[in-house]
């Protein structure tokens, strides 16, 4: 149900964000409880203006330029999956971030890729 991406932070931003795919899945929404929604809520609209349904609306029609709205999604997913950082404090290059849509369906994890590192990942 709903928008389902991936994304992995540009390199300058794996120091303080780490080097890991994160994922957004809006039917991870539904399953939040109404006071932690409500949080998160009233974090996008004191900082980004928006809420909830508009990044995702925003993303879903592929608005990609919309740089509130994938920021937004991004600090959702981090907090989902743990990460508790104010969004005052978030601060990646996200149009420089790596993304990828995922197709609807089950809510599994895709498959991680075994090609070989990218250049970014190399060590030097």
């Amino acid at each position: 149900m709903g928008l389902r991406f991936r994304f992995r932070f540009a390199s300058e931003d794996h120091e303080r964000y780490g080097d890991q795919w994160w994922t957004f899945n809006e039917a991870d929404l539904a399953r939040m409880r109404s006071r932690e929604l409500i949080a998160i809520e009233r974090e996008l609209r004191a900082e980004l203006g928006i809420n909830v349904y508009d990044a995702v609306m925003s993303l879903r029609q592929a608005h990609r330029e919309a740089t509130a709205a994938t920021l937004a999604l991004m600090w959702i997913a981090r907090r989902m999956a743990g990460v508790v950082e104010p969004l005052s404090e978030f601060d990646p290059m996200v149009l420089a971030a790596r993304s990828e849509e995922l197709p609807e369906g089950d809510d599994a994890d895709p498959p991680v890729r075994t090609s070989s590192p990218s250049p970014e990942s190399s060590g030097a």
